[in-house]
């Protein structure tokens, strides 16, 4: 045999042996060693892509006057509220400007606010660097401005560490803003690193000032007493059983699947399903749902932030 034809046979076998591969793994891949679908789930429904419904209650897209290529972070509550605040493109590579949203008890829009660039929520305040503003617990839409104690930053260190450990015992929350945050780089107050300290006292924000306020330790406490409510109102839902559809991609240890849930509601349940990975047991399958004893809905965060669905009450007048 020739050297031509030597060739010639290689190029085949090769061919050959990559078509069996492909073959093999595409049987692999197609052929999942599990039991047939149970009966019972066949006739669940993938609530992203269609409206479920129950006897009572209804999972459906929420809609509101955002554009539908916003993004949003989770659902924020306030401590004893009957109201739930959505925060749109929060994040600085989302498409548009950013909002704050108010629904209701019955999850309808109501109000909103733009987002100035505020750096946290402190006990229902929105606040900022120089101002806050009370929209999540009065409806109120005005910035203000804090309640400079020492704006010149002239006193004596003495005298602002008296005032901090008065204002840090009596206040309710505590927000702390570095130097760095506060002025422009060639300023007196960034050479000096003055550090802003904002305290709610008695419904009334104060501002101190003064070089390197030891204050982190006392907002890491507000931090958490922040996130202790939105713990509270967060929810996890096991899935009920699931289906494997695929492989994902080359991993050979995860696997595309199709979870069941039911979400009981009083003595009603939505049946659903929706698509996920799975990598390790069944207990790794759960939906996060946000809802409050207060309001008369709950909340599914969609995928990649894109909007929500909201499970409510069926409008028999619609």
């Amino acid at each position: 045999m020739n050297v031509y034809k030597k060739n010639i046979l290689i190029i085949v076998l090769l061919i050959v042996f990559l078509f069996v591969n492909i073959f093999y793994v595409y049987l692999f891949r197609n052929n999942i060693d599990q039991p047939q679908l149970p009966v019972k789930y066949k006739s669940y429904k993938e609530f992203r892509k269609t409206t479920v419904k129950s006897l009572n209650y209804e999972i459906i897209k929420l809609r509101g006057s955002w554009d539908d290529k916003d993004y949003f972070g989770e659902p924020i509550f306030v401590e004893n509220s009957d109201f739930v605040v959505l925060h749109s493109n929060a994040w600085p590579s989302a498409n548009g400007d950013s909002f704050y949203y108010k629904l209701d008890k019955n999850g309808k829009l109501v109000d909103s606010i733009p987002d100035i660039n505020y750096s946290g929520i402190r006990d229902g305040y929105l606040i900022a660097e120089n101002e806050y503003s009370s929209w999540m617990i009065d409806g109120d839409t005005l910035k203000h401005k804090y309640t400079d104690l020492n704006s010149d930053a002239g006193w004596q260190p003495e005298r602002i560490k008296t005032e901090f450990d008065k204002l840090r015992n009596k206040a309710v929350s505590t927000a702390y803003f570095n130097y760095d945050r506060l002025w422009k780089y060639d300023s007196e107050n960034y050479e000096n690193k003055i550090d802003k300290a904002v305290f709610l006292v008695e419904g009334k924000w104060y501002a101190l000032y003064g070089e390197d306020l030891d204050l982190p330790d006392y907002t890491t406490l507000s931090k958490e007493k922040e996130k202790s409510y939105q713990t509270k109102y967060t929810h996890l839902l096991q899935a009920d059983h699931f289906h494997k559809t695929a492989l994902k991609g080359r991993d050979m240890w995860v696997w595309k699947v199709n979870a069941y849930f039911n979400f009981i509601k009083e003595k009603d349940t939505l049946k659903f399903f929706q698509e996920m990975d799975l990598n390790g047991e069944h207990g790794d399958l759960f939906l996060t749902y946000y809802s409050s004893e207060k309001i008369n809905f709950s909340l599914i965060l969609a995928e990649y932030g894109e909007g929500y669905y909201i499970i409510k009450a069926i409008n028999r007048q619609q």
